[in-house]
């Protein structure tokens, strides 16, 4: 790319991309300013929230609704974006997830062989669906 008539600057597809995020950091990037450590530690801050929301997004585990309901059932979907947008806002709430997820295979399997779990599971996810 020609910049004011200056020497063609090649630029990665990476930095582009970036640009259309921060268009100061491609232009002091271009002008050979480096960044300062504020902004770096917020970049990095920034970055690690995105990689948060990426794995959070992408996370479709759900043991027991997927047990209850299926995985594509509409209350299984709600149970997912009440974890990822609620539970998975404060730290008590990840620790909630935490919890769920070492406790709740097994709990889907002990549904499976005994019906009175299953049906008392069912019955309490029902309850927590129609509260969320």
């Amino acid at each position: 790319m020609k910049i004011n008539n200056k020497k063609q600057i090649y630029v990665s597809a990476s930095d582009v991309s970036e640009a259309f995020f921060c268009t100061y950091r491609l232009k002091n990037k271009v002008d050979g300013m480096q960044p300062s450590t504020w902004s770096l530690k917020k970049s990095k801050k920034g970055n690690k929230k995105h990689d948060h929301q990426n794995r959070v997004g992408r996370d479709r585990r759900c043991f027991v609704a997927t047990h209850a309901y299926g995985e594509d059932d509409l209350r299984t979907i709600k149970l997912r974006g009440f974890r990822d947008q609620c539970l998975n806002s404060f730290n008590v709430g990840r620790v909630l997830v935490r919890i769920y997820y070492a406790t709740s295979p097994y709990l889907v399997l002990l549904a499976q062989k005994n019906k009175t779990v299953d049906r008392t599971l069912k019955k309490c996810l029902n309850i927590i669906t129609r509260l969320v």
